[in-house]
């Protein structure tokens, strides 16, 4: 365990660097504890944007799984000089819907002059458009339609901002929460399958019988030897009672495709002990069984329909499940530029208490000259806190589940999960912590943070 203090340690650096003022240690130390501006991809890997090519003239709907639809229109695209742009351009998206997501993507999400304010995000997304490797603007008058999956709720909190400059977020506007009517009228038409085809080779949980009784019809005759699978009765009768009593009358009606079943009418009278009459009457549907070479085709026949069935059963369930991965609530609004905008709504740390954090790695390395940035990953609010080594002596904890992750110089990251920050957290409103890290590559921690901020959508 790191032994020596870290406030005394950062005044030892302090007063390093003032003692070397005159060769620029001020400048130094400035450039220490700076937090740098812009879009900074902690761990250098972007997250690859989706790419559509299309014609100017003709616009753009891009429709993604998630559910987001945006749509530019027809003309709508300028070259720097406010030229209408014509042919072939490529649109460039891609979009951000978890703290894992908004982590790798580096995009700032703190504000005010301590930092203390920060974007709880109900969704964010970029779109560029370029031509020939040049940059297009959306013309005046124009805008792009825009529906983003909601990756949370939003309330009367959460507002439409814009990343100007890819630097500043401006000050928010309105947007609107619609349902995703495409997704909903697209899973109520999707096509009702065929009835199942129908095995000619009875199984064991298959009812066979015989007729016997008042074959009188040609038609009933033509099948006096014939064994029948039954589907189904259709009336309230006695399965046993129905398949053992000699009828008086059987008639049988052809169905008009090969693949229903025959309806047996079947009739009894009769006088009991008594002389009491007895009247009964049911219908069943049944399949006659084949033998011979009718057996044999209808058995290939048989095969050749069920794998065509089989095929559309999947078919129609891996479209289903498409539909069902989309949000079900989308924000609508309009972009009037290309870029980085965020449904959000704007928090502060609100501190119950400040953390003094000392980590294991600090034994190999002194995070404060190797300018070791320390990423609060907040999963139940969906944000991003981001503190350089000078303030781990006083980091916020508030009412909201986090991990740390910390972006070590020797291509590793060092890793803290909420779970093991919950079983260390205190009572006191200020507490230190010695917290022992999982250390990753940057491709395995890549595929941890996917495991573990899984889009939560509604």
């Amino acid at each position: 365990m790191k032994t020596l203090n870290r406030t005394k340690m950062r005044w030892g650096i302090v007063a390093f660097i003032t003692a070397s003022a005159l060769t620029g240690g001020i400048l130094y130390y400035n450039y220490l504890t700076a937090y740098e501006k812009g879009i900074l991809p902690p761990l250098g890997k972007k997250i690859p944007f989706v790419r559509r090519s299309f014609n100017a003239e003709d616009g753009l709907t891009l429709h993604m799984p998630t559910g987001t639809h945006i749509v530019i229109p027809k003309n709508a695209l300028v070259d720097a000089n406010g030229n209408t742009v014509k042919g072939k351009v490529t649109a460039r998206f891609r979009e951000f819907h978890t703290a894992g997501e908004i982590l790798h993507s580096g995009i700032p999400m703190q504000f005010g002059k301590d930092r203390t304010d920060y974007f709880s995000s109900g969704g964010m997304m970029e779109l560029r458009v370029s031509q020939n490797g040049k940059e297009l603007k959306i013309a005046p008058k124009e805008n792009v339609n825009v529906e983003l999956a909601a990756a949370i709720m939003p309330n009367a909190d959460f507002k439409f901002y814009f990343l100007t400059d890819d630097m500043n977020w401006d000050n928010g506007k309105p947007f609107e929460t619609v349902q995703n009517v495409r997704r909903d009228s697209a899973l109520a038409q999707l096509p009702t399958l065929e009835i199942k085809p129908v095995d000619p080779v009875p199984g064991a949980e298959d009812i066979v019988f015989e007729i016997s009784g008042g074959l009188k019809s040609s038609m009933a005759r033509a099948f006096s030897d014939t064994k029948w699978r039954l589907k189904e009765l259709l009336d309230q009768v006695d399965i046993e009672f129905a398949f053992s009593v000699n009828w008086s009358s059987i008639k049988i009606e052809k169905p008009e495709a090969s693949d229903e079943p025959f309806k047996l009418h079947l009739t009894f009278q009769g006088v009991d002990y008594k002389g009491k009459i007895l009247s009964e009457k049911c219908t069943a549907l049944a399949f006659p069984l084949l033998t011979g070479d009718a057996l044999t085709a209808a058995i290939a026949k048989y095969d050749k329909d069920y794998a065509a069935y089989e095929k559309e059963l999947a078919d129609m369930e891996k479209e289903k499940t498409r539909l069902l991965q989309e949000q079900g609530l989308l924000n609508r609004f309009q972009m009037e530029e290309f870029g980085i905008c965020n449904i959000d709504r704007l928090m502060s740390t609100g501190l119950l208490a400040t953390l003094d954090i000392t980590f294991d790695f600090e034994d190999e390395l002194v995070p404060e000259i190797h300018r070791v940035m320390l990423y609060m990953v907040l999963e139940e609010q969906n944000g991003v806190l981001k503190f350089n080594a000078f303030e781990w002596n006083k980091l916020p904890v508030s009412n909201t589940q986090f991990s740390l992750v910390a972006v070590l110089p020797n291509g590793k990251v060092a890793y803290v999960p909420s779970s093991k920050i919950i079983e260390k957290l205190g009572q006191g409103s200020k507490q230190k912590l010695y917290l022992e890290t999982e250390k990753y590559d940057y491709e395995s921690f890549d595929k941890c943070m996917k495991n573990k901020t899984q889009p939560k959508f509604i």
